[in-house]
């Protein structure tokens, strides 16, 4: 009997060095001049978008160098925004867009061992589902239809993350 899978659904992972605390401070400095938004995070800061910020270019031009090589393909990236997410924070249960070849990411730049890990659920039932665990220096991409979230940051220190989306020529 031949085996098929009917739906795949792929994550990439990789660990890059980038100068994280060069990034946190420069977080830091917009949160504490900002309210941010609130989208999917429940108590946590959210920045606006950070595409335009001179601050992020390296970070930027970063995410678009591995993205092409991931895809082998030319990268659309047009929109990044910082999560700090003090204790008790976490972002509910939600997805980027349902767009063909739309892809979302995240890139921790502050994780400890309880600070919570992120679930992937399955786009056609959401009692199945995945929790992964990163460490700083982590970066994921996952198509932006599927539904995720990140439980609570359980630490007495901030977890902190940049996110983003991004499309594919």
């Amino acid at each position: 009997m031949k085996k098929t899978y009917l739906f795949p659904i792929e994550l990439y992972a990789t660990n890059v060095n980038i100068d994280n605390n060069s990034l946190i401070k420069s977080l830091y400095k917009i949160k504490d001049t900002s309210l941010g938004v609130k989208v999917s995070n429940k108590g946590g800061w959210q920045s606006e978008d950070l595409l335009c910020n001179k601050d992020f270019q390296f970070f930027k031009e970063t995410i678009l160098k591995i993205a092409s090589e991931t895809f082998n393909t030319n990268i659309n990236l047009f929109e990044i925004w910082g999560n700090v997410s003090s204790k008790y924070h976490y972002n509910a249960i939600h997805h980027h867009g349902k767009e063909p070849n739309m892809w979302s990411g995240v890139y921790y730049l502050q994780t400890f061992k309880n600070s919570g890990p992120i679930t992937i659920y399955s786009p056609w039932d959401t009692d199945l589902h995945h929790h992964f665990y990163f460490t700083p220096g982590t970066l994921i991409f996952f198509p932006s239809s599927l539904p995720h979230s990140v439980d609570a940051n359980m630490e007495n220190q901030d977890r902190i993350s940049i996110a983003f989306n991004f499309k594919i020529a």
